[in-house]
Formats: structure tokens, C-alpha cells, sequence
């Protein structure tokens, strides 16, 4: 099977939702769109992403540095990676600066570009069937938006991952992982979680750390 099915499994429905800590709700930017995706594509989406995860760990297509979505990974191992650096910096013999950068994306999975992504599949052997299957999971999708009011408009959505997708968290490491390889060739450390990605420089002083975390941003 390499075609996603041509039904509603492709339209995403979202409802918003006041997102927490906001002070003015006339403000779209204040609502979170939640993704009600269809059931059967979820099935079909969740089979695939179990392969995928398969296949990273079986053939060491990721970054090790890579760990947020990960098979037997979880957000302590990544805070204690960072923890245990930080202090081996500073217990060390000549003790150490170790300066932390922390970098988020704004509409992360919104602004996925199909093009690059596929790239990204490819240069990481994900190819063949499951490339085609991606593609077309990825092709002709909807956005149909229904607000609190009853007002519904549809609209075609030529970039991004549905957030809410079993699939799309893989996805998106096979996005981000050239960003983590780029910053890592820095002589910086990171350590990434999905879409967040932690930059950690450690030397004899702070301008050192300032200058090398401006390198790997930049």
C-alpha cells in the first residue's frame, strides 16, 4: 500500500482552544488549534510511525543526540544527559563554564515544508513504499476550521504536519535532524526533544561559550 486514502481521512478538523496563560482572547494568536483527525488515518498513521521507529533504532538513522520521540527515551534522559555534562564541567580539574542556549520554533509542525522533509527522508534512506506512502499522506490534505459560533470554512494546507497525528513527531525529527548534526559540528553539544533543541557549550570562560553558541545559531 503506498497511497494514504483519498477520503476524510485527509481533511483535518480543528476546535480552538484558549491557550493557558493568556490575558486577551480577542486575539487569534491566543487560541490553540487542537486536530481531530480522522480514525482510520490514525490507524493506518500509528502502523507507519511504529515502522519508522523501528527502523531508526535498527539502522541508526537518526542523531544519537536526538531524543524526544524516541523508542526507550524519555525527557529524563535527556535532563539528565544535560545535568551530568554541566557537572563534570564544573568538578572538573580545571573547573569549566558551561552556558546553555535553548531554541524553540514557532509553529514548529505548521511550518513544515513537504519538500524538504521528503529530502530529509531520502538522505536518511527512508525510501521506496514508505516514501510514497508519506508523500501521499502529506499531498491534498484540508484544514477545515469550525469556530465556537458554528462558522465552518475548509482550506488546502500545502505546508505542515497535523499536529495531533501519531506520525507527526517522527516526522518531524527527520526534519530537525540535519539542525542537530549542523550545531553538533560547532563543538557544540546538543541535545534535542521534537521540536525544542538545547545547545550546551562548555570552555574555559563565558565569551568563549557566547562565541560558540553564536556560530551554531548562526
Amino acid at each position: 500500500m503506498t497511497m494514504y486514502p483519498r477520503t476524510e481521512a485527509r481533511r483535518v478538523k480543528f476546535s480552538s482552544k484558549k491557550s493557558d496563560f493568556k490575558d486577551d482572547y480577542t486575539d487569534p494568536k491566543s487560541y490553540r488549534p487542537i486536530a481531530l483527525t480522522n480514525t482510520i488515518g490514525k490507524i493506518l498513521e500509528s502502523i507507519i510511525a511504529r515502522r519508522m521507529s523501528y527502523l531508526v533504532e535498527r539502522f541508526d538513522l537518526l542523531p544519537q543526540s536526538h531524543i524526544g520521540g524516541r523508542r526507550g527515551r524519555s525527557t529524563e534522559h535527556a535532563v539528565h544527559l544535560l545535568v551530568e555534562t554541566v557537572h563534570s564541567a564544573w568538578n572538573s580539574a580545571e573547573p569549566r563554564v558551561a552556558t546553555l542556549l535553548q531554541l524553540d520554533v514557532s509553529g514548529a509542525y505548521d511550518n513544515v515544508s513537504h519538500p524538504r522533509l521528503l529530502h530529509n527522508l531520502r538522505k536518511r534512506r527512508i525510501g521506496g513504499r514508505a516514501l510514497e506512502w508519506i508523500r501521499s499522506f502529506l499531498s491534498e490534505r484540508q484544514t477545515k476550521l469550525k469556530l465556537s459560533d458554528g462558522a465552518e470554512a475548509c482550506y488546502g494546507t500545502p505546508s505542515g504536519i497535523p499536529q495531533g497525528s501519531p506520525l507527526s513527531p517522527m516526522l518531524y525529527l527527520f526534519y530537525n535532524a540535519d539542525l542537530l548534526e549542523t550545531c553538533a559540528a560547532q563543538g557544540v553539544m546538543v541535545i534535542g526533544y521534537i521540536d525544542d533543541v538545547n545547545l550546551l557549550a562548555v570552555s574555559s570562560s563565558t565569551e568563549e561559550n557566547c562565541r560558540l553558541l553564536t556560530e551554531a545559531h548562526t
